[in-house]
């Protein structure tokens, strides 16, 4: 997601912006985004596992200023 979304008009163009296991959002700035595309919903869908969770736990205290609660 490399353009300016509000530049290029896309601004609250979607009900829900919806990425599956895409690279185009891979941080909090490529999430928000997609956020601000979105009228109301956005959906990420993405890998599992040890590996990832480093970077997610990151961006999910970024957007609600919570810990991610272990499971194990």
């Amino acid at each position: 997601m490399s353009q300016d979304v509000e530049k290029e008009g896309l601004a609250c163009q979607f009900d829900l912006v919806f990425a599956s296991m895409s690279p185009a959002v891979r941080d909090p700035e490529t999430l928000k985004k997609a956020m601000i595309a979105s009228r109301d919903f956005c959906y990420l869908n993405t890998f599992s596992g040890g590996g990832w969770r480093g970077c997610y736990n990151d961006l999910w205290q970024r957007i609600s200023g919570q810990e991610i609660e272990s499971t194990s």
